[in-house]
């Protein structure tokens, strides 16, 4: 039985660390794709959810559907289309309304639907119909 010295056997596992690192580099690089990606689904959520409210807030105070969807659309300018959905169409003082937005996202080929609601109380409204 021949005797290796400490020196000799070091040198022996010496590429040993440097190939698990390029084996694991890959899937370590694959995980922080991935959390990007839904951190960034998650950003365009809290946006929706904003424009949402943006929508809910102009629902409240006017009768126009047109000035509820320019409001959200405004709110939201990194999207390129946006629906909108307010209900009920016709409101009156003291009733509530809601506002829902929808918004697609791609995440590599894979489309998402991402949506959000909103609502709020209607409150007295001047406007051309209206009569002391």
């Amino acid at each position: 039985m021949s005797i290796i010295p400490p020196a000799q056997r070091w040198r022996k596992s010496d590429g040993s660390a440097a190939l698990e690192s390029v084996m694991v580099l890959p899937v370590v690089a694959v995980i922080v794709a991935a959390l990007v990606a839904v951190a960034g689904i998650i950003t365009d959520l809290v946006i929706l959810h904003d424009g949402a409210r943006t929508g809910a807030r102009a629902a409240a105070t006017t009768t126009s559907q047109r000035v509820v969807v320019d409001a959200v659309e405004a709110a939201l300018p990194e999207f390129a289309h946006v629906a909108v959905n307010v209900s009920p169409q016709h409101r009156s003082p003291g009733t509530p309304v809601t506002v829902e937005v929808a918004a697609t996202r791609s995440l590599g080929p894979v489309e998402h639907t991402l949506t959000a609601r909103a609502s709020a109380i209607t409150e007295p409204v001047i406007d051309s119909s209206w009569t002391p």
